[in-house]
């Protein structure tokens, strides 16, 4: 029997609430990588199963805010 199972995510629902809470979060922020990578930090340590699905989701919504 393989592992691999262990290794896919097949929850994704909350994914889109991780996302609009972290981009709530960064938005606040000033522009400074140093700030910015300390509030990434914080809400990866609170996140009981850190979500790539989210923090994608949020990435792509601040690519869209740059090119507008």
């Amino acid at each position: 029997m393989s592992n691999s199972h262990l290794w896919m995510k097949r929850d994704t629902a909350g994914s889109g609430e991780k996302a609009l809470h972290l981009v709530c979060i960064i938005s606040k922020l000033p522009n400074e990588k140093e700030v910015i990578h300390g509030a990434l930090d914080k809400w990866t340590a609170w996140e009981k199963e850190f979500s790539v699905v989210a923090a994608v989701k949020a990435w792509k919504f601040f690519e869209g805010e740059t090119n507008d």
